[in-house]
């Protein structure tokens, strides 16, 4: 009846009708889409945050730590000249700086009190490199007092308060557990307990830290170097419960409102992310450059962290006429280190983080045609890579266990579950050398993982094979090379008594060692020769780093630290719920 009913007699109601239910019907969903976006969807706590530079001193300012008031912030610096690393507080909302410390030693890892009143520290002890004393000070100046000597591995040892002020906790290395483990000591007795037992197949348990309600003691359980994953105990117990499962490194964590925070490299890019203690509920919170060491403030909803980068190049030298440096391989904003020649002289293997994680790449003997090698996304720490002496491949290192061969002519990868630390090739390009945990001595492993033989009796590190010896660093705390027969016989000292020896700062030729020490202040290539037993200085080379001899000993390759920098990030308005 409508379609025959003229136009201008129709009703125009049920039109309107039909129009102003459209439009109701329209505003109705678009709000359940946002309740049940703003209720069910993600939620974005992180959209007020406002990021600011808490510091940008000359020099090194590292491992930030709140006060509990959230009101001041606790720092290691190495001051205005870069001289030495001491203890700083500065206000949060303040420019004025103040200095606790004034040791000729470096001071880090500051952690206050949960009263305020006390600062806790760590400082290397004067007679064994590898050993620390932790300290506490009044956190408003005044007489330090030493609490006890410790003995951990690798990094710088990280301390933590109880609740109640009455312990501190650390990682030392443990007989018991053959491994490092959480101890707690008594400030009042001095007696000490331990706290985590790790299973014998991880290297340890790292960087303890109590929760806020003082029931739970967090820590960082490192399987290998760059695996690594957040456990946490309950005190009243041993049993260790996995936070996170992302086998990385983990550049730091702290406690949140029921959760933890910790920068990772999980994406390839590095950041700050926030899990539950279930470890199931995983967000990004921000990314940044080179993220570390965070320390959170429920009381200041606010988050410090230190933002760190470095830029190294590669370069050769002239043996034979010093003066001549050439550099071969650099990038803007980047590292680049660990170069390792061809047994042909013709190309270059070597480690940067150009890409934001390290991988190995390759480049003419001129630094020409580089290419990217490797493509892992997660890797934080450089890698090494060795050429085989008679054979297309390269050997790829970046930690215990996680060592590759590589096939240069197919770009097959294969992983070598049979290596540990510091391996590289034997001069047949089928066999291995490695050191192995815990009592990293040296051994020989045959290619196929069957046979395995103990050389040394001692530790021994960054072995290199020349003619029937295998030459090494003998120890963390005994900074000498060593060398030992192929068969295991015959271990002696090669050279002694020298000054900032590092363990992958020297290599081996036919007639002796060329190598890095420290003489007035600064870093120094030498030569030691075999033969008549003395060294002779080539040349001085600050900032230098990882070395290689060309195959006719006519130049030699080294990485020299050109930059490097950390300044303090504070980011506001954080709500971590």
């Amino acid at each position: 009846a409508l379609i025959n009913t003229p136009t201008e007699a129709r009703s125009k109601k049920p039109g309107r009708v039909i129009i102003l239910f459209s439009s109701v019907a329209a505003l109705i969903i678009a709000i359940l889409a946002i309740y049940l976006q703003i209720n069910l969807g993600p939620k974005n706590n992180f959209a007020s945050m406002q990021t600011s530079r808490f510091t940008s001193f000359s020099g090194d300012e590292a491992f930030p730590a709140f006060s509990p008031d959230g009101e001041f912030i606790a720092f290691s610096w190495n001051g205005p000249d870069q001289n030495n690393r001491d203890i700083y507080v500065k206000r949060k909302n303040g420019k004025d700086t103040m200095r606790l410390t004034r040791s000729t030693l470096p001071d880090s890892k500051p952690v206050w009190s949960n009263d305020g009143q006390y600062i806790a520290f760590v400082r290397p002890f004067p007679e064994k490199t590898r050993a620390y004393d932790v300290f506490i000070i009044p956190s408003r100046g005044g007489q330090e007092e030493r609490i006890i000597t410790i003995h951990p591995v690798g990094t710088i040892p990280s301390v933590s308060w109880s609740k109640d002020n009455k312990f501190l906790y650390f990682s030392k290395w443990s007989q018991q557990s053959t491994g490092v483990a959480v101890f707690r000591v008594s400030l009042k007795t001095k007696k000490l307990d331990q706290i985590t037992f790790p299973p014998v197949e991880v290297t340890g348990d790292l960087t303890p830290s109590v929760s806020p309600d003082g029931k739970y003691i967090a820590f960082i359980r490192r399987k290998e170097r760059g695996t690594q994953d957040i456990f946490i105990q309950d005190l009243d117990s041993k049993e260790a419960i996995r936070v996170t499962r992302d086998n990385t490194e983990i550049q730091g964590y702290t406690w949140g409102n029921h959760n933890i925070l910790y920068a990772a490299n999980l994406d390839g890019t590095s950041g700050l992310w926030k899990t539950d203690l279930s470890g199931k509920q995983k967000v990004k919170v921000l990314s940044g450059p080179n993220i570390g060491s965070p320390s959170y403030s429920s009381a200041a909803n606010s988050i410090i962290y230190e933002e760190s980068a470095s830029k190294s190049d590669i370069w050769r030298l002239d043996l034979n006429q010093p003066e001549n440096e050439l550099i071969l391989i650099s990038s803007s904003s980047s590292i680049n280190i660990n170069p390792d020649i061809s047994p042909d002289g013709e190309r270059i293997v070597f480690s940067s983080d150009r890409t934001g994680t390290f991988n190995i790449w390759m480049s003419n003997i001129d630094g020409s045609g580089q290419s990217q090698l490797t493509f892992f996304d997660n890797n934080v720490r450089s890698g090494t890579a060795q050429w085989a002496p008679l054979n297309d491949e390269i050997l790829i290192h970046f930690g215990r266990t996680r060592s590759y061969v590589m096939n240069l002519s197919t770009g097959q990868i294969v992983n070598n579950d049979n290596l540990e630390i510091y391996p590289i090739w034997a001069d047949d390009s089928d066999d291995f050398f490695t050191s192995v945990y815990p009592d990293i001595k040296l051994y020989f492993v045959s290619g196929d993982g069957k046979m395995r033989r103990q050389l040394t009796e001692d530790a021994g590190l960054n072995p290199k094979q020349e003619g029937d010896y295998l030459y090494y660093f003998k120890h963390y705390d005994i900074r000498e090379i060593w060398r030992v027969s192929l068969d295991g016989t015959g271990e002696e000292p090669v050279l002694q008594e020298i000054d900032g020896l590092g363990i992958d700062e020297w290599d081996v030729v036919s007639n002796g060692l060329y190598y890095y020490h420290i003489s007035n202040d600064s870093k120094v290539l030498s030569f030691y020769d075999f033969e008549t037993g003395e060294s002779r200085k080539i040349k001085a080379i600050p900032g230098a780093a990882s070395i290689t001899i060309g195959p006719d000993e006519q130049f030699l390759l080294y990485a020299k630290m050109e930059t490097s920098w950390r300044d303090l990030i504070l980011v506001e308005n954080v709500n971590l719920d």
